[in-house]
């Protein structure tokens, strides 16, 4: 399921915000979960999304404008605002997004005021991969990952380079969105992706 599809199966235009939070860290990392915990930002209008995320290392804005099947990049780090524009080819990843299975159970919850249901999906490659999200149908997934799930995935936990992260959306409000949130603002230099890999060392990555 695209992500543009998944907008439209269910109307909403507004702002969702989720919260992430270090639950375990390696041992040479300890005591350093506030550098890890930080909000995302999800705004939502029509078929267009825009995530935004501040870590300790900088803001990163991506927005998917789904009439035009585009992707932009927005990136403030390091003294340097830069501007990438992706089509769907280059902004395909290459690993860390495996087919799933998905097990739908019957446990519910209410997470952000919206009743939720737990799927548990098992990496088909790695059968050892298993994720739990709780998410609702009465929301479009507007995060851009998971789209086996049928609806906006409310909570789940990712582990990766030995820390283990948990995503919690914490507010969804109904309200106008600006269409200027999905443009370019001024200020910044628009690169190739090309070009954008080649700045990745001096930006930290």
């Amino acid at each position: 399921m695209t992500v543009a599809a998944a907008i439209s199966q269910a109307p909403f235009e507004g702002k969702i915000i989720t919260e992430v939070k270090a639950v375990e860290l390696p041992p040479e990392a300890k005591g350093m979960e506030s550098m890890f915990n930080h909000s995302i930002n999800i705004y939502v209008k029509g078929k267009n999304r825009r995530v935004e995320e501040g870590t300790a290392m900088g803001n990163t804005v991506i927005i998917t404008l789904g009439e035009k099947n585009e992707t932009i990049m927005l990136m403030d780090m390091m003294g340097q605002k830069i501007a990438v524009s992706m089509s769907p080819e280059e902004n395909t990843p290459t690993t860390g997004h495996e087919p799933a299975k998905v097990e739908l159970t019957n446990e519910k919850k209410m997470i952000a005021g919206y009743e939720c249901k737990k799927a548990i999906l098992t990496g088909t490659e790695n059968p050892e991969t298993i994720m739990e999200i709780w998410y609702t149908e009465k929301l479009p997934n507007a995060t851009g990952k998971y789209e086996s799930i049928a609806g906006m995935p409310m909570q789940y936990r990712v582990s990766a380079n030995g820390m283990l992260l948990e995503f919690t959306v914490t507010k969804v409000a109904a309200e106008k969105v600006s269409t200027t949130l999905f443009e370019i603002p001024s200020g910044y230099t628009v690169k190739t992706k090309k070009e954008l890999e080649g700045l990745m060392p001096m930006l930290g990555y």
